[in-house]
């Protein structure tokens, strides 16, 4: 991604007119933080892409991940729960961030999905609560993204 248009996309994420979206973890309320794996202690999807034989990602366990795209969000929320994390289905937040900037995720660096990473965000909206993992959807959006990302 250019340097300009990252600059342009976080005037526009600063300013509300670009939303963000983080699917996983359920049960956050407004104005909750958003925490990397790393934080939390909670079994992220670097450790989980790794697992499963991803050896080209360069997602961190010290950062979170947002994208632009409610679809994927929403298919990341969708494997909270098959991946057996114990919490219930996973859920959709629409968030925020504060004095950081946002970095471009080195694994999409461009369409069709448009990803980000920083080292924490915050809950401006709760956009989807118990996500269906057995979505024939969510599975066509994650394997798109996979292929992706390879």
């Amino acid at each position: 991604m250019r340097p300009e248009t990252l600059v342009t996309l976080n005037a526009g994420f600063r300013s509300g007119l670009v939303p963000l979206f983080h699917g996983g973890v359920p049960g956050l309320a407004l104005g909750d933080l958003l925490l990397p794996p790393a934080v939390t202690g909670i079994t992220g999807m670097a450790t989980t892409s790794r697992d499963a034989g991803f050896t080209r990602i360069t997602t961190s366990s010290s950062l979170v991940y947002v994208t632009t795209e409610h679809e994927l969000a929403t298919a990341c929320a969708a494997c909270w729960e098959v991946l057996g994390r114990g919490t219930g289905a996973g859920w959709v937040y629409r968030v925020e961030f504060d004095d950081e900037e946002l970095e471009a995720d080195a694994d999409l660096p461009r369409g069709p999905f448009v990803s980000f990473q920083l080292t924490q965000a915050r809950v401006a909206e709760i956009v989807d609560r118990d996500v269906d993992p057995t979505n024939p959807r969510h599975l066509q959006t994650l394997s798109r993204f996979i292929a992706r990302i390879g």
